[in-house]
């Protein structure tokens, strides 16, 4: 059932919202949104030309071991700043890098945003000489700021349909929780915290599903981060002023990060290596990734060798960090030339065997047609492309269909500080990859690995 009110008012969709504003339970693998939901609310939207909101947080979808959330209208507030605007850089080239959107010929056009500003969907205002923003500007003034070079001070409301990227399912398993702290144990395939653009954080990341999902407080806040691929321990404090200590106390000495990682070759180092290399973040396209650079931030990172399978040419690491610089343990082990063997963004040899799947790859009941038709939209390129890719079966290559939810071996095993007047210890279980290779190591080696981390 669909109720819908007069233009720019709320659309409430009963049959396929929680009344309350927090999903009561772990959805069903393959529970679909309801069959001729998404026709109504279609018809809705192409008659208005106005911003419509959906009530309560999008629901989520869990097809084939993987996350997604339900596509939902968002608007965003932008105000152009100085560092936003290049020499020859238009409003209209600007806007796709400002809300986290793909840039590509069409969304850059006069005629991609003139539809847009006719459809309600965007407004520009230039700001006033005083600063205060005027009101929105007539569509011929408007269509001339997006083909003008972009000024700072321009405000910009712009309403998106937001679809975020599909993440692994796994639930992160509670470590321990008191007065201060919420740890948990976070799977590889899921981002601690991944907005999806200005001033929205999204659905689908590590934070919203301890609040959505294990009734983590709103006001808890990340101690340290994990990259998405990592699994292990991460720490989160109940407010951010709990964390702001916690950080601080984690980057005092005395205090250690641990981690387990399996890397390609034979590590030949049997003492202790200790890796001082600093670092700069590289965010070119298509990814970021960490370089060794003189002129980088000072970064160090002590291995140890723990074992070697040579049926794999892989070797066990234990890494410790003294500082936590973006991705340094990867960087630093690619520039040993022992990259994580499965890390395909550092080179690895393994690539492959992170456990992803393809993110249009449908289960037998067609759960994802289903969740694309009942939120189709007509004016948005991303439910086209989606609805193409899930029609042709045949269309598997790597770029068409990126896999999803993929882990590396590396392992955040253990961090221990002093804080708020304790000695804290923070272990996790040690993972199915770990496992099989304490198999392949020597009765010693494996002895001083369970004193280490336990069997």
């Amino acid at each position: 059932m669909a109720t819908a009110f007069a233009a720019g008012m709320l659309i409430r969709r009963r049959s396929r919202r929680p009344q309350a504003g927090i999903l009561p339970v772990e959805p069903q693998e393959g529970t679909p949104c309801p069959s001729g939901a998404g026709k109504d609310n279609q018809r809705v939207l192409e008659k208005s030309d106005i911003a419509v909101m959906v009530k309560g947080p999008p629901r989520y979808l869990v097809v084939n071991g993987l996350r997604y959330v339900e596509p939902y209208l968002h608007t965003f507030h932008l105000s152009v700043a100085a560092k936003h605007v290049g020499a020859s850089s238009t409003l209209g080239e600007l806007l796709p890098s400002l809300i986290h959107e793909g840039e590509d010929g069409a969304k850059g056009s006069p005629r991609y945003w003139a539809s847009e500003v006719d459809a309600g969907r965007l407004h520009v205002a230039q700001a006033s000489a005083r600063g205060e923003d005027l009101a929105a500007a007539p569509r011929d003034a408007a269509l001339r700021a997006l083909q003008a070079i972009a000024v700072p001070g321009t405000s910009v409301r712009v309403t998106r349909h937001v679809h975020e990227n599909v993440i692994s399912a796994k639930v992160p398993a509670v470590l321990y929780e008191d007065a201060v702290f919420f740890v948990v144990d976070k799977p590889g395939g899921l981002p601690c915290h991944a907005g999806v653009g200005p001033g929205l954080e999204g659905e689908n990341n590590g934070v919203a599903l301890l609040r959505r999902l294990l009734r983590c407080p709103a006001s808890t806040c990340p101690v340290n981060r994990l990259d998405k691929p990592v699994s292990g321990v991460w720490i989160l404090a109940k407010t951010g002023k709990l964390a702001g200590r916690a950080r601080a106390a984690l980057a005092q000495p005395g205090s250690q990060k641990t981690y387990l990682a399996r890397v390609d070759g034979e590590f030949r180092h049997l003492d202790e290596l200790l890796v001082e290399q600093p670092l700069c973040r590289d965010s070119l396209p298509p990814a970021s990734i960490a370089r060794v650079i003189s002129t980088g931030k000072a970064s160090t990172t002590r291995f140890k060798r723990l074992g070697y399978d040579p049926k794999s040419n892989t070797s066990l690491l234990r890494c410790r960090l003294q500082h936590g610089r973006f991705h340094q343990i990867r960087a630093h082990l690619k520039w040993l030339g022992h990259p994580v063997a499965n890390d395909a963004l550092y080179g690895g040899s393994h690539r492959g065997q992170g456990g992803g799947t393809p993110i249009y790859a449908d289960d037998n009941a067609g759960s994802l047609k289903e969740l694309s038709q009942c939120t189709f939209l007509p004016w948005c390129d991303r439910c086209h492309w989606t609805a193409s890719l899930l029609r042709d079966p045949n269309l598997d290559s790597w770029d068409l269909q990126p896999p999803a939810g993929e882990a590396i071996w590396l392992h955040a095993a253990k961090y221990e500080l002093q804080a708020f007047g304790r000695h804290h210890v923070f272990q996790s279980g040690v993972p199915p990859w770990v496992l099989a290779f304490v198999q392949h190591m020597s009765p010693e080696e494996q002895k001083r690995f369970e004193e280490d981390f336990g069997s």
